[in-house]
């Protein structure tokens, strides 16, 4: 990396403050007037700033200190807002923490996050290798958040609950729910006939079917017919003809 000697920062120092603003400045310079008086010995109430705040800023600085030997970087908003760009674990830290995401904390025991990463710092400290922090950890943890983890770690009915629902029903979908009445399905077709009317002879159209049928057992729960299009009096005449014959509705009901 070139260094610009005569100012005595790097071009990629030199990079950030060019796409600092002048607000950016005006709020560096704050935060280290802020931050001198903090050091100085003035308390978090004196200066009217959260000590989180405070602290915040002075990692920020200690970082950039370490970074590119100017701890000022660190205060100015436009280095705060992209990130330090250059700061990425190896390759062996990202595999031991997806072996002890998927092997330790993805298991039967319900291991809490925070004993989870400890094992795998010790692991990480006796081969040598760069240990993520608790916040990468947890942050891995939560991308894989869903029904595969909930499954491997609660088991099958907890894992229901995180399921994503299948959102029509047909002979390609396999049963789901626990059990019968749990799920149901509501929907919608236009019949392929023509009805006439009895007494006039007058041809009245095509009739439409709402169908509620339980996911588990496959049994049809109820049926309603009209020749209004599919709307909300269909979902509920079909929802009160279950309660008529049956006197209870599915637990989740799952509309077309």
């Amino acid at each position: 990396m070139r260094t610009c000697e005569y100012r005595g920062i790097n071009d990629e120092e030199e990079a950030i403050l060019a796409r600092a603003n002048i607000q950016d400045y005006r709020e560096g310079n704050e935060r280290y007037r802020l931050l001198q008086r903090y050091r100085a010995g003035e308390t978090p109430e004196q200066l009217g700033v959260a000590y989180s705040t405070l602290r915040d800023w002075e990692v920020k600085w200690k970082q950039a200190e370490r970074q590119y030997g100017h701890g000022y970087i660190g205060l100015l908003t436009k280095y705060q807002r992209t990130g330090n760009t250059q700061r990425k674990l190896p390759d062996d830290s990202i595999k031991a923490m997806m072996d002890f995401i998927e092997n330790d904390y993805e298991t039967d025991r319900q291991k809490p996050k925070v004993h989870s990463w400890g094992q795998m710092v010790k692991y990480c400290e006796s081969n040598g290798v760069c240990p993520p922090s608790y916040k990468t950890y947890c942050e891995a943890i939560k991308k894989r958040e869903g029904y595969e983890q909930t499954l491997k770690r609660k088991g099958r009915r907890a894992a229901y609950q995180v399921e994503t629902p299948y959102l029509f029903l047909d002979q390609g979908i396999p049963r789901h729910g626990d059990f019968p009445w749990q799920i149901a399905h509501l929907d919608h077709d236009l019949l392929d006939i023509q009805l006439v009317s009895s007494r006039t002879g007058k041809v009245l159209g095509k009739p439409w079917t709402t169908i509620m049928t339980d996911a588990n057992s496959r049994r049809t729960l109820a049926v309603y017919l009209s020749f209004d299009p599919p709307s909300h009096r269909s979902d509920m005449m079909v929802i009160r003809e279950c309660v008529r014959r049956y006197e209870r509705l599915p637990q989740t009901l799952v509309v077309d």
